[in-house]
This record gives C-alpha cells, sequence and structure tokens, in this order.
C-alpha cells in the first residue's frame, strides 16, 4: 500500500492505536478470565494438598524408623529371653 498523504498516515496511527488497544483488553481478559482464576485457585490447592501430603509422609517415615528401632529392641529382648531359657532347660529347670 502505497501512502498517499497525511491523512492516509493519520489514518494508519489510528489503527495501530486500536489495534494496540485491543491487545490490551485482550490481554486484561485473558488474566482475569473465569478460567484463569479457576485454574489459579486450582493450582492454589493443589500446592497446599503438596504440602499437607509431604508433611504426613515425613510423620509416617518418622514412625516407620520408630518401630523398626523398637522391633529391633524387642528382638534382642527376645534373644535373650531365649537363651535364658535354654540354659535353665540345660540346667535341669
Amino acid at each position: 500500500m502505497k501512502l498517499r498523504g497525511p491523512d492516509e498516515i493519520r489514518i494508519l496511527k489510528d489503527k495501530l492505536h486500536a489495534a494496540e488497544g485491543e491487545l490490551s483488553i485482550i490481554k486484561g481478559i485473558g488474566m482475569n478470565s473465569p478460567e484463569v482464576k479457576e485454574w489459579k485457585n486450582k493450582v492454589e490447592y493443589l500446592t497446599n494438598q503438596t504440602t499437607v501430603l509431604k508433611t504426613a509422609i515425613r510423620k509416617a517415615v518418622g514412625q516407620i524408623h520408630t518401630l523398626k528401632y523398637e522391633n529391633d529392641v524387642l528382638n534382642r529382648k527376645i534373644k535373650i529371653a531365649e537363651d535364658w531359657v535354654g540354659q535353665l532347660r540345660e540346667a535341669g529347670l
């Protein structure tokens, strides 16, 4: 398109400004649309759930370690008791 004068330049500038304004509106609506708000809420919910689950997993792992330790202690006590019973049997009691 060959420019023929200041009127055409003014028209093109007006079209450019209108297009920029529409683009700005589209961007604004996109970030505030119900869909984007819903996605943001879901991301926040899932982030919170992840934090809760991580905490629960840490507690469960701690309980597992505690139970394993207690199990080892009880196994040692059983072994001592079995040895003691064996010694009593050998002594004829």
